[in-house]
């Protein structure tokens, strides 16, 4: 029957075949979860519940049977899904049919086929590379260029603040000292008034 006649007729295509090696990550997946399920089989399952396990047994048989199926139910949409997402199938079918390319030789091993990309692809590959090494080249001298300017911001920074630090020293210091001039200029005034009196009182002695 042809592809028309097929799905008149009500016959399901069969469905594409999958890369061997995906099959067999498959298999692999489901003995991961039968592994973890026995190691947490439904009598260790029962020992969680203490007393509670042996009159509802029924109940937590049920309960445990549901709990694996959905585990294996979850486990598989999830691999799948991330599976169908990077396209591991279909990475795996190109890499089987790149072993299947390769050329046979007399001792048994399979020879790499040779490239069978264009001379310009090629050119356009290698220029690529270049444009990328030197595109890097120029981002790490940027990175550098700009955590100099940080480094001498945050040095102009600090510099600033201990300027700063020591300008509220002298100030500090300055302050006593200028009220202890003030007290000894005071007390200069003092004598000196002191000093005149006690001469006036000398001269007027003698006068007499």
């Amino acid at each position: 029957l042809s592809g028309g006649m097929a799905e008149e007729a009500g016959v399901e295509s069969a469905p594409p075949r999958r890369a061997l090696r995906f099959e067999r990550l498959c298999s692999a997946v489901d003995l991961a979860v039968d592994e973890t399920l026995r190691a947490c089989d439904f009598p260790t399952f029962l020992e969680a519940f203490g007393d509670l396990s042996a009159p509802n047994r029924d109940a937590l048989f049920d309960a445990y049977t549901q709990v694996a199926q959905t585990l294996r139910r979850n486990t598989k949409e999830e691999f799948m899904s991330i599976s169908t997402e990077n396209d591991v199938d279909g990475k795996l079918q190109r890499l089987e049919q790149l072993l299947d390319d390769q050329q046979e030789l007399a001792d048994g091993t399979r020879r790499v086929p040779a490239s069978t990309s264009a001379p310009e692809e090629s050119v356009r590959a290698e220029v690529v590379a270049v444009k990328i090494a030197e595109r890097d080249r120029l981002r790490s001298v940027l990175q550098k260029l700009e955590q100099d300017n940080q480094d001498l911001h945050e040095g102009l920074l600090q510099r600033r603040s201990d300027v700063f630090q020591a300008s509220q020293t002298v100030q500090a210091v300055a302050t006593p000292l200028r009220e202890a001039v003030q007290r000894v200029e005071t007390w200069e005034g003092v004598l000196s008034e002191g000093s005149q009196g006690y001469k006036g009182c000398l001269l007027s002695v003698k006068k007499k």
